[in-house]
């Protein structure tokens, strides 16, 4: 059985985002959009399950377990979707509010110290101000 079923608790947390990325999630879908086209993710995606399903894999020997591979990778596609749409979104609203990341104009708003912890670190490299690539 595999470990994400044996240890449903474990898996079921956040495990992969760092505090900031907690805080503010939007930044997730901003870096991995910034990264990759959404062609990109459905060609991966389409390429993982072609793997599975074409190559000796006892995983997928039965015909639900392949009816079910497919409609996990049909909603992995909708997520990502819904995530550039997302983003797309509120990229949009942080240009027409003036806003070059869409966040709330911090001094304004007096909570740059309890909604981050000071200055925000290491800006990321190849940032763009709002690109959106999709």
């Amino acid at each position: 059985m595999s470990q994400f079923l044996e240890q449903k608790e474990l898996f079921d947390r956040i495990l992969l985002l760092q505090e900031d990325e907690v805080r503010e999630p939007m930044d997730v879908f901003e870096r991995f959009f910034s990264d990759y086209h959404l062609h990109e993710c459905r060609y991966i995606l389409w390429t993982m399950v072609e793997t599975c399903l074409t190559t000796d894999n006892p995983e997928f020997s039965e015909p639900a377990e392949r009816a079910s591979l497919m409609m996990n990778y049909k909603n992995l596609q909708r997520l990502l979707e819904a995530g550039a749409l997302m983003l797309e979104r509120h990229l949009a609203a942080a240009r027409k509010d003036g806003r070059k990341d869409g966040r709330q104009d911090e001094r304004q708003d007096g909570r740059q110290d309890e909604r981050r912890g000071g200055a925000r670190g290491g800006e990321r490299s190849g940032e763009q101000g709002g690109d959106q690539k999709n």
